[in-house]
Parts: C-alpha cells; sequence; structure tokens
C-alpha cells in the first residue's frame, strides 16, 4: 500500500444555503409591574450610594450591573433600553452565578452599563411615567436587579495572609473615556510604584502595579474598576544533568531550511555545536541573561529542533531538523508586561515566522472572570496576523482543584495549549504535575493536546546547554515545544499546508489514551508525521477551508464512492477550527464568532409535517408515491433532510455543545444502508450586532469503512475530480514512503 496523502480543496465542493431557524420568545419571569416597581427602588438606592461615596465615581461614566435573571445570556436577550441616551452604553459583561438545578445547568449573567448621573434621573422619571415600548417593556421583565459591584466581586485570587504584604497586580479598569486622568489619579493613592497601563483598541484598560494587601478592599472599591488579581512569578521547572551520559551525534547534512520557528525563553547558545546550524540568537530583554533561563530556553530550542532524544542511542546520528529556530531572550525580565511589550513587538514585526512557542507564564490558576493582557495579546496577535502559539499549561498538576487548573496564557482560545504525558511499563498517562481543565469560555477543552514530557520514572532526555551531555528533566516547557515542531514539520512538507490546516490536523489526528478531556484535551499528538498526513484504502481524509460570514450556511458534501454494496458501519469524523476576534470586555462570551455544524447522513431522507400530526419521515427517491400521498393529505416537507445534530438550540444547549469553542471534534457511526450523499451545514455565528466580518474556518472531515473492498481512496478521487492529494515535496514523500513499506 503506497502513500496517499490527505485530500485538499474540499470547498471547491462546496455550496451556499439558507438554512431555518427556530425558537420563539422565552417566557419572562416578572411582570411589568414587579420589574417596574423593583426598577424604581434599585435606581433610588444607586443614587442614594452615590450621593454617600462620591469619591468613589466618576460623575458621568458610572458603571452599573443590569442583573439578568436566569439563563437569559443570549445576545437576543441583552436590555438595549439602557443605551436609549447616546451617554448609555454596554461596557462589557460577566457571568455572576452558576449552578445546576435538577441536573441542569444554570447561569446567571450580569451586564456593565455606563452612564452619567444624569442619565439615572431619566431612568427614573420614564419609570415612574411608564415611558418604554413594548420590546423595552419585555426586557426590563428579564432583568432580576440593577446594582453597583462590591469589592469582593472584583478581587480575584487573593490569598488571606500577610496583609501587610505588597504584591504585584494587573488592575482592569472598564473603558473609560472622558474621566481616564481622574480614575487613574484615584488608583495611584493606593499603588507603590508608578504603574504600567496599556490600552488596546477594545477599550478595556490594564495596568500593572504593586499595591498593600492591606489596600485590596479599599482600590476594589472604586466604581470604574473591573477586577484586581494578583500577577504570580514566572517560575522555570529545575534541570539537572544526568552526567556521562553521552550524546548521539550531531545530524550528518545542513540543508536549507524554509520553516522558521520562534521560541521566547531565556535564550540560548547558539556556540552549542549540536544548535549553532539551526539557530539564531536575538536578546531582546532589557536586563542580562541568568544561567538557570539560559539552561531552560536552551532545552526549549533543542526540543523544537530534535524533540526528546530518548530513543537515541550514543552511537546513533541524531536526524536532521526541519526548520530553523529563532531565539528571543525575553526572560528575566523587569515585569510581566514588559515581556508582553516585547512578544507583541516581535510578532508584530517578523511576518516571516508563523509558528511560535512560550514555554512560561505566571503561575496560579486561571479565573473565569479574569481578563488578563497576556491572554488577550497572544489571542488579538495569532487573529490579527495569523499565528499559531505553542503554550506551556503549567507544571502545578499535583496541586488540589481548582489550583491545579490550566495557567495564563495557555487559556488562550486561538493558540495550542500543551499538557504533558508521560509512559513507563507499556502505560501511558498523564504527567502528574501537568495542569487540567476546563479552560476560559470559548476554548473549554484545554489543554488542547498531550504530548511527552516525562517525569521521574521516564525523564525527558534533551541536549544540555554546552553540547556535552544528555539533560534530564520533566514539565509541560518541553512536551509545548514538541507541538510547535510537529506543525514545522507539517508545514515544510508542502506550501499547501498553512499553519491552521497544520493545528487542525494536529488535533483532528489525536488519540485518546487517557479517556479523560480535562487531563488529556483532544487527545495525544501522534508521534510520527506520517500517521497524520497518510489515508489507505479504507480510510480518506478530506480538508475543506474558507471563510463564513455569519447568519450565512455553507453545505459541506462528504465524498464518499458510490453504489456502496458492502453491509456495515461507516464511520464519520470531524473537526473545525476557527480564528475569531475576542472580546475583552465580556469574559462569558470572549469568543466574537463561531461556527456551530449540523450533519445530515442521507440527503435524500425528509420529515413531513402537518399540524396537530406526528412527523413522517421518508426517503423521497424510493417512497415516490407515498410522498404524493403525502402532500395530497396536507403534510409539508422540511426545508432540509433529517440531520442527526439538534436543530434548535438555547444558548446554554450550545455552550454545553462547545458551540463557542474555536475547536469542535465531533465522531458518529452509521449504518452503511441509511447513508446516501451526506454532508455537513457550517452556519456561521456572531455575538455582535455586526455581521460584516468573515470567520475563517478549517474542517477536516475523515470518512472510514474498515470492510471496503475496493480502494476508497481512488474510488474518491475518481468520483470527485476537484479534490487532488495535497502536493508533498518529493524528498519528503520518498521518506514517507520507506517508512510505509518499512
Amino acid at each position: 500500500m503506497g502513500f496517499m496523502p490527505i485530500l485538499i480543496k474540499g470547498e471547491k465542493l462546496a455550496q451556499e444555503i439558507t438554512r431555518t431557524t427556530g425558537g420563539g420568545p422565552k417566557p419572562k419571569p416578572y411582570t411589568y409591574e414587579e420589574a417596574r416597581k423593583r426598577t424604581i427602588e434599585d435606581i433610588q438606592s444607586i443614587n442614594n450610594h452615590i450621593e454617600k461615596n462620591e469619591e468613589l465615581y466618576l460623575k458621568d461614566e458610572i458603571i452599573l450591573n443590569i442583573r439578568m435573571a436566569d439563563n437569559f445570556i443570549a445576545k437576543s436577550y441583552i436590555p438595549e433600553v439602557f443605551s436609549k441616551k447616546e451617554s448609555m452604553e454596554f461596557v462589557g459583561a460577566r457571568i455572576y452565578d452558576e449552578k445546576i438545578v435538577d441536573n441542569k445547568q444554570v447561569k446567571s449573567k450580569l451586564y456593565f452599563v455606563k452612564a452619567a448621573k444624569e442619565n439615572l434621573e431619566w431612568l427614573l422619571k420614564d419609570l415612574e411615567k411608564e415611558n418604554f415600548n413594548k420590546t423595552e417593556i419585555e426586557q426590563l421583565r428579564s432583568i432580576q436587579k440593577i446594582d453597583i459591584m462590591e469589592a469582593g466581586e472584583k478581587t480575584l485570587g487573593f490569598d488571606q495572609e500577610n496583609n501587610g504584604d505588597i504584591c504585584e497586580v494587573e488592575i482592569v479598569l472598564h473603558p473609560v473615556k472622558n474621566e481616564f486622568d481622574k480614575a487613574l489619579n484615584k488608583i495611584k493613592k493606593y499603588l507603590e510604584n508608578e504603574p504600567l497601563i496599556k490600552q488596546y483598541e477594545t477599550g478595556v484598560i490594564f495596568i500593572l502595579g504593586k499595591i498593600k494587601k492591606d489596600n485590596l478592599n479599599n482600590i476594589a472599591q472604586f466604581n470604574f474598576l473591573r477586577t484586581i488579581h494578583p500577577m504570580r512569578e514566572i517560575k522555570l521547572p529545575e534541570l539537572r544533568v544526568c552526567n556521562g551520559s553521552k550524546l548521539p551525534y550531531p545530524p550528518l547534512n545542513n540543508k536549507n531550511k524554509k520553516v522558521k520557528i520562534g521560541v521566547f525563553d531565556g535564550g540560548v547558545n547558539d556556540k552549542n555545536p549540536y544548535l549553532k546550524s539551526y539557530v539564531k540568537r536575538h536578546e531582546i530583554s532589557s536586563m542580562p541573561s541568568e544561567k538557570d533561563s539560559l539552561i531552560h530556553g536552551n532545552a526549549v530550542c533543542s526540543t523544537v529542533l530534535y524533540g526528546q532524544i530518548n530513543s537515541y542511542k550514543s552511537e546513533d546520528i541524531l536526524e536532521e531538523p526541519k526548520c530553523i529556530v529563532e531565539s528571543f531572550r525575553v526572560l528575566p525580565e523587569v515585569n510581566l508586561y514588559k515581556i508582553i511589550d516585547n512578544i507583541e513587538h516581535i510578532v508584530e514585526l517578523r511576518d516571516d515566522i508563523d509558528i511560535f512557542n512560550i514555554s512560561f507564564g505566571p503561575r496560579g490558576p486561571i479565573l473565569d472572570d479574569q481578563i488578563n493582557r497576556f491572554t488577550y495579546s497572544l489571542d488579538r496577535l495569532a487573529f490579527l496576523k495569523n499565528k499559531i502559539f505553542c503554550i506551556a499549561v503549567g507544571n502545578d498538576g499535583k496541586a488540589i482543584n481548582p489550583f491545579n487548573r490550566i495557567q495564563v496564557p495557555s487559556d488562550s482560545v486561538n493558540s495550542i495549549g500543551v499538557g504533558a504525558y508521560s509512559e513507563f511499563d507499556g502505560k501511558i498517562y498523564r504527567a502528574e504535575y501537568s495542569c487540567i481543565g476546563n479552560g476560559r469560555e470559548g476554548a473549554k477543552i484545554k489543554p488542547d493536546l498531550l504530548a511527552f514530557g516525562g517525569d521521574e520514572r521516564n525523564m525527558f532526555q534533551s541536549i544540555n546547554y554546552i553540547g556535552d551531555s544528555r539533560l534530564m528533566t520533566a514539565g509541560t516547557s518541553f512536551s509545548s515545544p514538541i507541538i510547535a515542531k510537529k506543525l514545522g514539520e507539517l508545514t515544510n512538507m508542502s506550501n499547501e499546508l498553512n499553519p491552521m490546516i497544520a493545528r487542525t490536523m494536529l488535533i483532528h489526528s489525536a488519540e485518546s489514551k487517557i479517556d479523560n478531556g480535562c487531563e488529556e484535551g483532544f487527545g495525544i499528538v501522534k508521534n510520527n508525521i506520517k500517521d497524520i498526513i497518510n489515508c489507505n484504502e479504507k480510510k480518506v481524509t478530506i480538508v475543506y477551508e474558507g471563510y463564513i460570514i455569519p447568519k450565512r450556511s455553507i453545505k459541506l458534501p462528504i465524498p464518499i464512492p458510490d453504489n456502496i454494496k458492502e453491509k456495515g458501519i461507516i464511520n464519520f469524523n470531524w473537526t473545525i477550527c476557527t480564528l475569531t476576534d475576542t472580546n475583552t470586555l465580556d469574559s462569558d462570551i470572549y469568543t466574537n464568532y463561531c461556527i456551530e455544524d449540523y450533519f445530515y447522513p442521507n440527503s435524500k431522507v425528509y420529515k413531513f409535517n402537518k399540524k396537530g400530526e406526528k412527523p413522517i419521515t421518508l426517503n423521497i427517491v424510493k417512497d415516490i408515491e407515498k410522498r404524493k400521498e403525502l402532500e395530497s393529505l396536507g403534510y409539508a416537507i422540511s426545508k432540509n433532510p433529517v440531520t442527526s445534530s439538534a436543530k434548535h438550540r438555547t444558548e446554554i444547549e450550545r455552550r454545553l455543545d462547545f458551540k463557542w469553542d474555536t475547536i469542535t471534534t465531533k465522531k458518529i457511526g452509521k449504518k452503511l444502508s441509511g447513508v446516501d450523499e451526506p454532508f455537513l451545514i457550517i452556519s456561521g455565528l456572531s455575538r455582535e450586532n455586526s455581521n460584516l466580518n468573515k470567520i475563517k474556518f478549517c474542517v477536516i472531515v475523515t470518512i472510514n469503512i474498515k470492510n471496503y473492498k475496493n480502494n476508497m481512496y481512488e474510488d474518491i478521487l475518481q468520483k470527485y475530480k476537484v479534490l487532488s492529494p495535497i502536493q508533498i515535496e518529493e524528498q519528503i514523500e520518498e521518506q514517507i514512503e520507506e517508512q510505509i513499506e518499512e
């Protein structure tokens, strides 16, 4: 069986279609009179608090909390009555309560509304005069309460010990515009240093500063402050050298490499005999290098080039790397904001590098309402510049829940968060230190992938700093660059494999070996690239790539051979990957765009509906006479064939199905007798009012018929002329052919 590379250009089969939308208005929990009375009381209470605590407010930019009733979290329930005046605007949102009721998830959401003092007076008068239209009345009936956020809801992640200590914090302000200087001066009174400030085009304001713990409650009482959380230390894993453990020989060849991988870390020894031909060193940090950081960065660069070298004997010759590493030393640095500044500068400058690795970050678990600059910065860069960041999820997996949760910035929704597995005595398992999921809204499945990171029983072997011995270590710091290496190898194989396709391929081909999504995410990455890129006579993979506009739908036919006579099961497996803009103002709807998918196994089977009667399912080709009979009785045929997906989902149901996640995978098996011209329909969803932005997507579908007697790969190519095998560079194809023959 020869080399059968995956098929591309699936998008040439695509057709734009219209889908029906469903679902009626949700019953409102309160009568208008109940809502009106309570809202008047809430506004009066807020006015009283402002009069007694004027120093906590900005007179023309007061932040109100509009707390919605349970499960009123969809975009359609936003109470736009509060944006009637020009000086009132929505400036963010978050989930304020989450619980399980009758075995169902219940979420409660609040919206932040910025208003001037005079707007509150206007709102009171309108409430007293009942000056609202029908739509606004319905919106008011969905509101639980209007209030001001208390300090305790803003301070996140602090311990209660050593209150006299000074700690470094990240402060997030609501988007204040006209009175920003006034707000900053109020905050500075409680800080121990001159703060660093970063404001992005979205309006959210990040501030880095130092504060005594005693003053946390005081500063958190400012109405314009959204959150304050500690900036954890960046702690690199301990490394040790196994003396006397001889390295294999360096590669014999040094051919030009077209793929570059950027490594942000503690530096590299570009005189190392194993690295000097494949590494370019860039000194970026404002501080001098440190020994431990250099050793760490050197090991990460070595891993990007060679992976783990555990399987190599001392007399072996290392395989030639497939890429060049550009090492950007950003550690150590005076503070994290300076590191982020440097990363942003390099990524925006270097259009020739698409893949980057980050094997460090501040310690401590992510928090669901924590909008931090590091994560947002990487998501923004990935979206705007079409880059991929491979990020270590952290090494605190042994801590008690929830302190073992993944760490910043691996919660990035447009990046790959990488955990670590180890292997001992023939068993594969999550390395105990590897942090676990869930991730944030928009990327709840985290880590995305696991790669080998080693542990005490089976250490990760790399090249030491000098290049004269093996480095024995363990950590997600080294599993992450393995994924970066795989991405580099994939994009090096073909000009038709861009970073987004490569990212989707890695996740699509990952294998679940631990059976715990919180620990392994989508699975463990395959060791051999040929197993990711290759089809066979019974299993075929097709790639679709393109753009979709929100509120539009695209039909993606799934190629299968004609006249399948075999009996049994056909298995479908598909992965959808999107790049999305992110919303720093709303941690609950952090991803602005997503794609919803619907699977149709048989394009000939429809439902016939008649009011008051049960729907009847019918094959419109095989049962022509029955169809005529039903239509004569007043039955109407459905717009689309029968789907194996839920049709009309609530916002909660969409989230439980990971619909707003940037990566989703599905598997389904069907009897061959019930499959005919199957297809997917993908629909673009937007959380913004504007639907002008295109959503970039990659869909990969694998079809597997284990008892197919002919060559399904050739049969599909014969039937679907627009599809083509991905063009692999000749030398690489020869290497894969040799591996297959072995």
